[in-house]
């Protein structure tokens, strides 16, 4: 299973078997011609970075996560973009985006951030003025972002594209995004009142539906700078701050990688990398069981805020819930138990829905598979990331912002609200065929039944990005 690497060997060398085998799985010895692939313990072959020795599963700390990282990112206490040190202190009080993210990621390497959260040039215009020094070390993440590759291709089209949309096209998107969002907030707590006044579990189901969606709604503002409706996703019970690490800058940023801490949450009893020696019992029975882990994570949450000592006032947002479920006139007891019913049934929605939005396939990258031999940072997302039919924007807004939808142009660009993502698509169409790539969709129940046949996956994959190298 998963290794804890301080640092580990390439392994290399041609395929001596002498068998035939399947063109499009990675043989045990075929690794020569794949960049990043290095063994890992158990026949798992990884991405070759540094990895720290830290917990894993439900009670990670993503507090550890980040002094892990500031361990190996050779950022030497400051912030690190490309091989460049920078002191963003004097800066961190006026960044537009609120002091928070610079907090947070001091002490780390903060390309991927940096270039995903900043389409326009002034980001970068600004950024000489705080350089100290170049970094001692070389970059710990194997992802690239040439001038000429595929994403920063991508995102200068993004850029000049956005220039032309008028401004008042983009705050009409961004209201109905803030519209749909403050509507199912307001119909969650509603929702709760009814469930207190009737003592209805079944209105109680109806109401954890409701916080999910407001959960789901509600991530889409803590990628953007500060604002109070990133708070509306403790209504479920869990921190904005935390999912802000795990998911902002982890997830998103490392996605279906040893990095990405919404995979090793969940190790080892739920394995979505295919590593080799993956027990069975892991790789079938945790279709059974996870759904207890599902229903448990508003729960097993809080515990982890409360065994860390890290509970906030943001944390008393989600006592607006048993709140108007008193207001209702339910009893003490009975709100306690309706507030559980509540949150097992918001949890178990939420976390159905965003492990099946669009990564968790097959098809898709996951460590221990090989990219191929351009590690571009656009092309690993590429690789790592697809959209589920029914739930993009162009389809419904609602189910967009609701269910993870328009994934890959939202893996590309976290930054920019839902409802502008679809004002942006004709850029990465524009891209995708000047790399003689498809832009794929997969049907819903297709990706349901993908995450299923991932969690079982035990055999790597021969590079994913087969990118067709424009001239340029």
């Amino acid at each position: 299973m998963a290794p804890n690497i301080a640092q580990v060997d390439v392994h290399g060398g041609q395929c001596a078997c002498g068998l035939q085998h399947d063109p499009d799985v990675l043989h045990e010895h075929e690794v020569h011609e794949h960049q990043g692939l290095q063994q890992h313990g158990g026949g798992f072959r990884g991405l070759g970075w540094r990895y720290p020795d830290r917990k894993k599963g439900l009670f990670a700390s993503v507090d550890e996560w980040l002094e892990g990282r500031r361990q190996v990112d050779g950022a030497e206490g400051l912030w690190r973009v490309d091989d460049n040190l920078y002191d963003l202190t004097p800066f961190m009080e006026r960044h537009p985006g609120g002091p928070h993210w610079l907090q947070l990621t001091k002490g780390t390497d903060i390309t991927e951030v940096f270039y995903l959260h900043h389409i326009t040039d002034a980001a970068e215009a600004a950024l000489p003025k705080f350089l100290v020094r170049r970094a001692a070390a070389p970059r710990n993440s194997p992802f690239t972002f040439h001038r000429d590759g595929f994403y920063m291709q991508l995102r200068a089209r993004t850029r000049k594209l956005l220039e032309h949309i008028p401004k008042e096209a983009i705050l009409e998107a961004q209201a109905r995004s803030k519209l749909i969002v403050d509507s199912l907030a307001a119909a969650a707590l509603l929702a709760c009142v009814a469930a207190g006044y009737l003592n209805s579990f079944l209105v109680a189901v109806l109401a954890g539906l409701l916080v999910s969606l407001t959960a789901s709604g509600a991530h889409n503002f803590f990628h953007q700078k500060h604002n109070w409706r990133r708070y509306l996703f403790e209504l479920s019970l869990m921190s904005s701050r935390e999912w802000m690490v795990s998911h902002a800058l982890s997830h998103h940023i490392f996605t279906n990688t040893l990095q990405d801490l919404e995979i090793t949450f969940f190790e080892p009893v739920i394995a979505f990398l295919p590593y080799p020696d993956k027990p069975a019992v892991v790789r079938y029975a945790s279709w059974v069981y996870c759904v207890v882990l599902y229903a448990a994570l508003a729960h097993g949450q809080v515990m982890k805020r409360v065994m860390a000592m890290r509970v906030e006032w943001t944390d008393a947002v989600g006592l607006l819930v048993p709140a108007c479920l008193l207001l209702g006139g339910a009893s003490l007891l009975d709100a306690w138990l309706l507030w559980t019913y509540i949150l097992i049934v918001s949890s178990l929605y939420f976390a159905f829905q965003g492990l099946t939005a669009g990564h968790h396939h097959p098809d898709k990258y996951h460590e221990g598979d090989a990219l191929g031999a351009d590690m571009d940072y656009g092309l690993m997302q590429l690789a790592a990331t697809s959209d589920c039919s029914g739930v993009r924007s162009k389809d419904s807004l609602a189910m967009s912002i609701t269910h993870f939808g328009d994934h890959l142009m939202h893996h590309l660009f976290p930054g920019v609200d839902h409802a502008v993502l679809r004002l942006l698509e004709p850029a990465l169409l524009e891209t995708l065929e000047e790399y003689r790539l498809p832009a794929t969709t997969v049907p819903f129940w297709e990706a349901v039944w993908g995450k299923y046949r991932q969690m079982a996956r035990v055999t790597p994959k021969r590079g994913l990005n087969h990118a067709v190298l424009p001239q340029h």
